[in-house]
């Protein structure tokens, strides 16, 4: 029998959005979820070729606890039949999520929101892997600078500071 090596790719997404209320992470003081102006995601990227499958999960998170980490792979095996070599977790290091890494100045991780955002995300992967079709790679560059900027600060004194952190404003050249 001959193996297809080809490549194909699968994509799927499912919302990671937590509950009004909750602990948000990635600020020096404690904040609370007081409503969602816009959705969390958890999206998956399946590539196979071959005999191989790899899968790339992003999650509009500030982190994850390696523990957490950990446990979202495993439930992502379990569920797709994966190595864990061949799953790759990232966060996008969103401030308005929930707290699954620990912060400086915050609360402890929220594990009830750990449970329920592990208990869906590996259906995601697995729908990615059953949406498998035949793809192709290209390269392409855009140059968007509103999108990536410095949070550094330079003030009058020629001082660089790595936050606001209540520096009044006619303070800051740049």
């Amino acid at each position: 029998m001959m193996t297809d090596r080809r490549l194909h790719a699968g994509v799927s997404e499912c919302e990671i959005s937590p509950r009004v209320g909750v602990l948000l992470a990635g600020e020096l003081h404690q904040r609370q979820a007081q409503g969602i102006r816009t959705p969390l995601y958890a999206r998956a990227l399946v590539l196979r070729s071959g005999e191989t499958t790899w899968a790339s999960v992003t999650l509009d998170l500030y982190g994850l606890a390696p523990v957490a980490a950990e446990r979202l792979t495993a439930a992502i095996c379990q569920r797709t039949g994966l190595l864990p070599e061949a799953v790759l977790v990232v966060c996008s290091h969103t401030r308005g999520a929930p707290q699954t890494a620990p912060v400086l100045g915050g609360g402890g991780l929220d594990e009830a929101y750990l449970a329920e955002m592990t208990a869906r995300v590996p259906g995601a992967v697995a729908d990615a892997i059953a949406n498998l079709q035949p793809a192709s790679l290209g390269l392409g560059k855009a140059i968007l600078p509103h999108l990536v900027y410095n949070h550094r600060l330079l003030t009058r004194n020629y001082r660089v500071i790595s936050a606001w952190l209540g520096v009044p404003r006619d303070e800051v050249l740049a």
